[in-house]
């Protein structure tokens, strides 16, 4: 299941600003991203996204800044193996992310977010997070818009490197908007009574329909083989 808020503007005579006001969706991951693009692609990027989980394209990108030596693995046709030589150390490469089926919401949440990062038989971790592709660089990025930076150090034997983005947290807008006084003339800045409450209620009832928390926006695993 996933929700988003929107909060839009809708011009009010009587009222020298704008009353905010909000759509709600609610329904299957899926369906709810297929609703959003049919009939909410130009909506703000204040928005709000709970179980939202969005499969990405994802690849390797051994020939873009490597430290050590590395190279796809024989068998792997998606680049999403490699083969690494840990003689000289620790090793770094790019990963090239595809994120253009992101909400322009989560797009700003993943520059902004810590990716978790863990291995199996290795010691890893993300250099700098997440970071756009300027529109010039003509390099070979397999389609990427963005790219992140993983360093692998200690392989003992072949690992597995999974990185997740974790859910939205609830942004600032929410609190922004949210008033704790609902006399609203009295009020210059529009807002909507107890919004933060209402926002937090919701979270909290999708985070006891997921025992183990939510699930991540993304995930992406990397298979590395020790030469």
């Amino acid at each position: 299941m996933v929700l988003f808020i929107l909060p839009c503007d809708r011009k009010e005579e009587r009222l020298i600003s704008s009353v905010p006001y909000y759509i709600i969706v609610i329904g299957p991951a899926k369906q709810v991203s297929k609703f959003t693009k049919s009939f909410l692609s130009d909506a703000p990027a204040n928005q709000v996204h709970f179980g939202l989980t969005v499969p990405i394209s994802y690849s390797v990108l051994t020939k873009r800044n490597p430290k050590g030596i590395i190279w796809y693995s024989p068998e792997d046709s998606c680049c999403k193996s490699i083969v690494a030589d840990m003689s000289g150390g620790p090793i770094e490469f790019e990963v090239g992310l595809k994120l253009s089926n992101l909400p322009s919401a989560l797009k700003a949440h993943s520059i902004v977010a810590p990716l978790k990062v863990n291995a199996s038989n290795a010691s890893v971790s993300i250099i700098g997070g997440i970071k756009k592709i300027p529109d010039n660089d003509d390099s070979n990025l397999k389609g990427s818009s963005h790219t992140v930076r993983v360093r692998v150090s200690n392989l003992s034997k072949n690992s597995v490197i999974r990185c997740t983005l974790p859910p939205q947290n609830i942004p600032r807008w929410v609190s922004t908007l949210s008033l704790e006084d609902d006399n609203y003339p009295a009020r210059q800045q529009p807002g909507t009574y107890k919004l933060s409450s209402i926002v937090s209620g919701i979270q909290e009832a999708y985070n006891a329909s997921y025992p183990h928390g939510l699930p991540p926006v993304f995930s992406l695993t990397i298979q590395i083989e020790k030469d």
